[in-house]
């Protein structure tokens, strides 16, 4: 999943913060534009404070609402960036080619918006409407997400800021780059609005 900042919230650190139950979640706490704290420091803070699996939970709850957009209901530019997003995906992964939607996804928490999402256990690639108003956004979301496909595919995780993560996404943007680079989708690159 790729996130983006939300607009500025002003929070306090409480109502940024949870409790750390497994220091490996605290990628994907710091992804949802939290932070972990240690279960001691729970006495130092007021009010009622999630855990990280809480957090990651709601998230994933709220990631289920994913509601894709028939490509016949995108406008043209939106459907010429489809049809580039979903070319460049079969040159990367040619054999195991996974699906390419644009969606209305929600925000993975309170503090992020989602521009993208892959899904493990379908191997769907989701593109955030917004993403798609710019060819550029687009392939910045695509090669993200083909990065957790491949990720999951090698390593059978695909969380967010990890080095198998950051390797997947070099490997990725180096063959879209050499898929440009040939000319192998120069007719769908005319149609695209950067």
């Amino acid at each position: 999943m790729i996130v983006t900042n939300a607009p500025p919230q002003v929070l306090s650190t409480e109502e940024s913060t949870v409790i750390r139950t497994d220091s490996r979640l605290d990628n994907m706490v710091k992804h949802l534009g939290y932070r972990s704290v240690s279960p001691s420091s729970r006495d130092k803070l007021s009010g009622t404070i999630l855990t990280d699996r809480e957090l990651i939970g709601t998230s994933q709850e709220r990631l289920r609402g994913v509601k894709i957009i028939p490509d016949e209901r995108l406008v043209v530019p939106f459907r010429n960036h489809l049809d580039l997003s979903r070319a460049l995906t079969r040159k990367v992964f040619p054999h195991a080619t996974p699906s390419v939607h644009v969606a209305i996804i929600p925000p993975a928490s309170d503090r992020v918006r989602t521009a993208g999402m892959y899904s493990t256990a379908t191997g769907e690639v989701y593109i955030s409407l917004e993403m798609m108003e710019r060819g550029r956004s687009m392939v910045d979301t695509l090669v993200h997400e083909l990065a957790h496909h491949r990720q999951y595919r090698t390593y059978h995780e695909a969380e967010d800021l990890t080095p198998a993560h950051a390797e997947s996404m070099t490997q990725i943007a180096a063959a879209v780059i050499e898929a440009v680079a040939k000319g192998e989708v120069d007719d769908l690159l005319k149609e695209v609005t950067w």
